[in-house]
């Protein structure tokens, strides 16, 4: 049946060998994303998106490949349109993709002037300069468009280098069409509009092939950092809270002790434990605890400074890493904690849930051997706070800090 239909399909358009395989080309990557998009929940939006790209790439390509004498409309202006709504379905996808804003009245205004063009300019060999103007003038905007929109959110995520490596084949193919477009607007009288003795060409066949690539392989390197990078966050982050793990923080804390070494720099550890946890668990189920952990968590994040470290490692345990800051400014921080935590209560099924917290603070001391001596002083002055009564700080300057 499948072979019957492409006979049929084939003896329909009968194109050349090289145009059949540029189409289908396109139109397998557009079935490609397709299948994808039925795997990534979060980005199938975007991909469906480009799947539709790359379709109407493949037909623009068939409908291209059929310019031939006399003219017809679908051939000339039909497959031009398709081109442009192409990259207008690239530029959304990405858009989609990254969360930017959605330009949908520009993309209409765009897709809809360049429709009204081509239909107004027809099919005849002396509008063909004003076409190949129109075409490739409203890729290049579109294109560009995109390249402007998409440059911040993609340094934001990926970084600058990442940023410009997948901005460069949508640069650099709106840089051909512009000038293909001054080409054009310099000799009138020679029009450059895309016929199938082109299309035929080697050149013509390497340059779609290859600008297909690119495109797809850029499109998989978005989808695949961004997994990639999310699995690394979440290896690296507590599900329940979203605050670092223990492994995340003693990167950090081994990246600290080195400058200290290096530098002179000064941290401090604030070891938190929440006092009577199982207490709590006991009166309000284990979905009360996990509710409590989460409050205490985002104390945490209001109490730390841009450049402080917060992190849960393990249970009801947390820890505050401070960089750049005095052994007194560091009780105090911890001092202020206490406080917060005790003034504040967890609601939960209706009920109040009040908590307090121990803390144990402690500063690197010459005679450390390793970044973990400082994490076990810390760890040590918190079990002090607790055996001294609960809902305390003890430090390395002072024995213990009473409510």
């Amino acid at each position: 049946m499948a072979r019957t239909c492409f006979r049929v399909l084939i003896e329909f358009l009968p194109l050349s060998p090289t145009a059949w395989l540029v189409a289908a080309q396109f139109l397998l990557y557009s079935v490609g994303w397709v299948l994808c998009g039925s795997l990534l929940r979060e980005q199938r939006a975007a991909v469906f998106h480009w799947s539709a790209f790359m379709a109407l790439f493949g037909v623009g390509f068939l409908l291209a490949a059929q310019r031939s004498v006399p003219p017809t409309w679908w051939a000339h202006g039909g497959g031009s349109i398709a081109f442009v709504a192409g990259y207008v379905m690239l530029r959304r996808g990405m858009q989609l993709f990254l969360g930017t804003a959605r330009r949908d009245g520009e993309n209409l205004l765009i897709l809809g002037g360049v429709t009204s063009g081509f239909v107004v300019l027809g099919a005849g060999p002396d509008t063909a300069a004003a076409r190949v103007v129109l075409g490739q003038g409203a890729s290049a905007l579109i294109l560009l468009r995109l390249v402007l929109d998409a440059t911040p959110a993609l340094q934001a995520e990926y970084g600058r280098r990442v940023a410009w490596l997948l901005a460069a084949p949508p640069v650099v193919r709106a840089v051909s069409f512009l000038i293909g477009a001054l080409r054009q607007l310099w000799s009138p009288d020679v029009p450059l509009e895309m016929q199938p003795a082109m299309l035929n060409s080697t050149s013509a066949v390497l340059s779609f092939i290859a600008a297909a690539a690119l495109f797809n392989f850029g499109f998989m390197a978005l989808v695949t950092l961004r997994l990639v990078r999310r699995l690394q966050d979440q290896s690296l982050r507590d599900p329940l809270t979203g605050l670092l793990n223990r492994r995340a923080l003693d990167a950090e804390l081994q990246r600290e002790w080195l400058r200290a070494r290096r530098t002179g720099a000064t941290f401090a550890l604030l070891a938190v434990d929440i006092d009577h946890f199982k207490s709590v668990n006991d009166a309000h189920g284990h979905h009360g605890g996990d509710a409590v952990l989460v409050a205490i968590a985002q104390q945490l994040r209001a109490s730390a400074r841009q450049t402080d470290v917060v992190a849960r490692t393990g249970g009801e345990e947390f820890v505050l890493l401070m960089t750049g800051v005095t052994a007194r400014g560091a009780l105090e921080a911890a001092q202020r904690l206490r406080h917060a935590v005790a003034a504040a209560s967890v609601e939960h099924a209706g009920r109040q849930i009040g908590v307090t917290v121990s803390v144990g603070v402690a500063m690197p001391e010459p005679g450390d051997i390793d970044a973990d001596a400082s994490m076990q002083r810390a760890d040590r002055l918190l079990y002090a706070a607790k055996a001294a009564g609960r809902d305390r700080v003890c430090g390395d300057e002072t024995p213990s800090f009473a409510r």
